[in-house]
């Protein structure tokens, strides 16, 4: 399936937010299996970062790298493109009837991570 890291990124935040909630065997494996599929793209989305900073950053009195306010755009922009890129995971799909045993699940937590999720068909 084919993903946005936009996407990978705001999954993610929900992801670490649940994955250490007490669920049964079949989901806590499911959700680190997605885990283990989607953290080697946020790294190296994190260097890209990392790097982006370096590159149009100055180092400020305390030894820390900081873009400064005029080039922030410059640094939106090309993160924003970044972001958009477009990778292909092999991952399944989790039932969406597997989270119902999760007590703390918010409508947010769904909203980032609906496109891992198979919601049930109605017939």
């Amino acid at each position: 399936m084919e993903f946005t890291l936009k996407q990978l990124q705001v999954a993610s935040k929900a992801l670490e937010k649940i994955i250490n909630k007490p669920m049964d065997v079949k989901l806590a494996y499911r959700l680190a299996k997605l885990s283990r599929k989607i953290t080697p793209e946020l790294e190296d989305l994190e260097k890209v970062r990392m790097e982006l900073i370096k590159k149009l950053g100055v180092e400020d009195e305390h030894k820390q790298v900081k873009v400064p306010d005029e080039k922030h755009e410059e640094f939106f922009n090309e993160i924003t493109k970044v972001l958009e890129e477009k990778v292909t995971l092999d991952v399944e799909l989790i039932p969406m009837d597997l989270f119902e045993q999760l007590k703390e699940v918010t409508p947010m937590d769904v909203m980032q991570l609906e496109i891992f999720l198979e919601e049930k068909k109605i017939v």
